[in-house]
This record gives C-alpha cells, structure tokens and sequence, in this order.
C-alpha cells in the first residue's frame, strides 16, 4: 500500500518527480510505463521516509493538514 503525496513536472517537462511513502517495496515498472506514454518525459519516483524530508526537498507547501493523501492504484 504506497501514498502518494505529490507530483512535480520539471520547468521543461522534461521529467516527472512522484513523490510517495510506503512501508515496503513497490515495483512500479508498469505504473511508470504508462505514465511516459501519457508525458514523455523522464519518470523519477521518491520514497519519502517522512513530511519533514518531503518539505525540505519540495519547492513549495505540498501538503495540507486538512487533506489526506490519495491513494494509488493496483500498481
């Protein structure tokens, strides 16, 4: 079970950041396949151990107390 917490395009659209946390291993082979078909561009995951690290690596305010993180499917 993974969450994911953000999602960032580069300025030039040349690469996606999925940012996410999980307890375990995911193999996110098809999951990232797919999303190159959609936008063409280079697809980097990062597990985030917590918020505070998340915060620190992200450029702008990506989470909200009040919202809760959407959960990913089947990949």
């Amino acid at each position: 079970d993974i969450v994911i917490v953000d999602v960032e395009f580069q300025y030039d659209r040349k690469k996606l950041t999925v940012y996410y946390y999980s307890n375990s291993r995911v193999d996110f082979r098809s999951f990232v396949k797919e999303l190159y078909s959609i936008f063409y561009a280079r697809i980097w995951m990062e597990n985030i151990k917590n918020m505070q690290d998340h915060e620190k690596k992200c450029s702008h305010v990506c989470w909200n107390k009040h919202m809760e993180p959407a959960k990913a499917t089947e990949y």
